[in-house]
């Protein structure tokens, strides 16, 4: 087939996928530039003179800050606009990367397992055409994107604020997202079904983002490693290094063609990775749905665990440097308290400390995914027809419910612990005087019950609305926004307390809250009773 005939008809799948997709691209815009406009008009009112930009310039170098948003270049004196792009360029790629991510899996894998895809194959449609209007459609929201970025920056005009710099962060963000799209259609070819598409693909992001972490605490010259890093090196303003999305852009060629070149090596619905063949019969363990699924999941799940304590190994790596690298910045000294001097072993403690709490927010936050959609798979399986055959035999439905549930529960709470343990056995592997075991214990304490909280709230919602579970999507972007941002647009104490993460304190800095501990056990106890009472009532699907 030649390459007009592998298109064929590709602008009428591009128009089928806007349709069908137009509600989650309306509110994936609407957010992110509203979030966009937001934080500008904010930086504008609370930073508009270098006297307003000198604590967070102060606070720049620690280790915190620069896990979060990256390095940031140092300068005689900065501008609004420098600041204010060095704070947004991370997390607004994040959420870009993310976006693009959902997108393609949606369209490709996806309608593979739903069967449209082969419906649509049957008529005169282009072999590539499907995947491809995928990536058109991707790349057309992130250009759409990129410039309602511009125009925003150049609208709000922040101190500091130059047309190439606010257009050169613009096109870097869509390029960047557009990217990481093209990374998860790799993938895409790869899976064997869509779940395993999506999950290496946020697991592939997931070790950009740890790299680029890492690189940028340890040394910034080795940021280059992760393609999550390479926006890093725009230097808007300044150097203005346009050839970065030319980059981008090339990088995004050559893995669509990659893409391409796998989807005609595979079959409609399977991936070229194919899942190991079970056991001709079943064993006695899986005598119920319990044992059925964590059969299924077992090998995600084994993902989960090594990759959360891989990751937290990895942060742990780089404890021994930190205090030495923030020792000398009086903006540290000060908030952690002037009693305490840089020469102590408390001042070591203390810095590492302050860093832990960001770390063990990301932790968290990357835990609380396998949770939201194991549960959540309950309600798709149902859609999809999955668990027909289970409900065809005398099974109760809080039976499997529970089931679901118990499986979720249980791969947070490993992947929560493993991250822990990676970042214990890290750190105690490069340092002399290592943090105690006991503190991790405590984090552990305090935050595992907010995981269960969150379930309680997704069982609710599955019971009696389960097309509002996405919702808590939403909800968990507001606590990533919190922790990335709360503070340096100064929320107010009741916008950050919608958080769950600002309900635990600074553990293990104070000791863990018991109160809070109880109390939101019990509200998941009660939560997940109110579920179970509508799941057991409503209508499947």
């Amino acid at each position: 087939m030649n390459i007009q005939q592998n298109f064929a008809n590709l602008g009428l799948l591009v128009k089928v996928g806007l349709k069908r997709d137009r509600l989650r691209l309306s509110i994936w815009s609407i957010v992110l530039l509203f979030l966009f406009l937001i934080v500008s008009l904010e930086y504008q009112n609370m930073y508009s003179s270098a006297k307003d930009l000198l604590p967070i310039i102060a606070l720049a170098d620690s280790a915190s800050m620069v896990a979060l948003f990256g390095k940031l270049a140092h300068a005689a004196s900065y501008t609004t606009a420098e600041v204010l792009v060095w704070e947004m360029t991370m997390f607004m790629a994040i959420l870009q990367a993310i976006m693009s991510i959902q997108l393609i899996v949606n369209g490709t894998r996806k309608q593979e397992e739903l069967g449209i895809t082969e419906i649509i194959r049957s008529r005169a449609v282009g072999r590539a055409s499907g995947f491809a209007a995928a990536s058109l459609e991707v790349l057309g929201l992130n250009v759409v994107l990129a410039i309602g970025y511009g125009v925003i920056m150049q609208v709000v005009n922040v101190s500091g604020m130059t047309a190439t710099g606010g257009w050169l962060l613009a096109l870097g963000l869509g390029a960047t997202g557009f990217m990481f799209g093209m990374f998860a259609l790799v993938f895409a070819q790869l899976g064997s079904s869509t779940r395993a598409s999506s999950m290496a693909a946020y697991g592939f992001f997931a070790l950009t983002y740890v790299v680029r972490m890492l690189t940028d605490v340890a040394n910034a010259r080795y940021t280059w490693l992760s393609p999550l890093g390479w926006i890093e090196k725009l230097d808007c303003f300044r150097g203005n290094n346009y050839w970065i999305i030319g980059l981008l852009l090339l990088v995004s060629c050559v893995l669509f063609g990659g893409a391409m070149w796998l989807n005609f090596k595979r079959d409609v619905g399977s991936g070229l990775l194919q899942p190991r063949l079970g056991h001709a019969r079943a064993g006695k363990f899986l005598q119920g749905p319990f044992s059925l699924i964590a059969k299924v999941e077992k090998n995600i799940r084994i993902a989960w665990l090594v990759g959360m304590f891989g990751f937290g190994a990895m942060y742990g790596s780089i404890f021994n440097s930190i205090a030495d690298l923030f020792k000398d910045n009086p903006a540290i000294q000060t908030m952690i308290g002037n009693n305490i001097t840089t020469a102590t072993a408390d001042f070591a403690q203390r810095v590492l400390l302050e860093f832990v709490i960001i770390l063990v927010g990301v932790l968290f936050l990357v835990a609380l995914i396998p949770l939201m959609t194991g549960i959540t798979k309950l309600h798709a399986d149902e859609k999809n027809g999955v668990l027909e055959l289970v409900h065809s035999k005398p099974v109760a439905r809080l039976k499997i419910l529970w089931s679901y549930v118990g499986n979720a529960l249980i791969t947070y709470l490993g992947a929560l612990a493993c991250a822990l343990l990676g970042l214990y056995s890290g750190q105690v592997a490069v340092m002399k005087t290592p943090l105690a075991l006991e503190k991790f214990s405590q984090i552990f304490i305090a935050y595992a019950p907010a995981g269960i909280l969150f379930a309680g709230v997704l069982i609710a919602l599955l019971g009696w609305a389960p097309k509002l579970m996405n919702i808590m999507w939403g909800y968990f972007g507001f606590m990533f926004f919190a922790l990335y941002l709360g503070d340096t647009l100064k929320l107010s104490n009741a916008v950050m307390n919608i958080s769950l993460i600002h309900w635990l304190g600074k553990v293990p800095i104070t000791s863990v809250k018991w109160e809070i501990v109880v109390v939101q056990l019990i509200l998941a106890g009660i939560l997940a009773g109110i579920g179970a009472l509508g799941y057991r009532q409503r209508d499947l699907g």
